[in-house]
This record gives structure tokens, sequence and C-alpha cells, in this order.
């Protein structure tokens, strides 16, 4: 069973997804008129094994994926010009156990 997870960015007109079976964060432009999603490709982002959710900070920045294949979350920057991602790393938390989900509470 493959997991994804999606969120959308307020700043940018774009969905990221997870994308279990390869290891990537995958963005689409979204029409807001229509919810349809094109111009999807891969956010650049590293440090990923098998992402079950993202999520992003309030001002769009920031995005933090779960991995479940190892245990961690990642944080990376996000270009809010682009959507692509860069400075990818393990956020340090401890004692996770095949995490699922993540969210951020204002």
């Amino acid at each position: 069973r493959l997991y994804t997870q999606c969120t959308r960015s307020v700043r940018l007109s774009l969905i990221f997804y997870t994308n279990f079976g390869i290891n990537k964060v995958i963005q689409c432009t979204v029409n807001l008129m229509t919810g349809a999603f094109s111009a999807c490709t891969n956010t650049g982002g590293t440090t990923f094994d098998s992402s079950v959710d993202i999520t992003l900070n309030t001002s769009g920045t920031q995005a933090f994926v779960v991995n479940w294949g190892n245990n961690t979350v990642s944080q990376c920057t996000v270009n809010l010009t682009t959507g692509t991602f860069s400075a990818c790393a393990d956020t340090g938390g401890t004692s996770f156990s095949l995490p699922t989900s993540i969210r951020i509470l204002d």
C-alpha cells in the first residue's frame, strides 16, 4: 500500500504531495478556478525515505516531510518563486516509530 499526502501552498498556486514509492516530493501547479493540476515536477528535495506526509509552515517558507522509512522528519526551505526545495535536513527529532502524519498548530 502506498501512502500519499498533500498540502497546498497559500502563497503559491501549488500543491505538494509525497510519493512514497520514489522517495520524492512532487509539486503541481493548481488552476484555482477548476482545481486541475498541471506541470507536476520533482521539488528537488533530498533526504526523503518512504515519505508519507507533508505540511508547510504558515508563511510557506518551510516544508516538513514525514519519512516513514527511516523514522525521521525532514525540514526543507521552500523557494517562494519556484516552489523548489533546498537545504533539506533531518530535524533531529527522536523517538519516532513509523511516523505517518504531521501538523503545525498555530
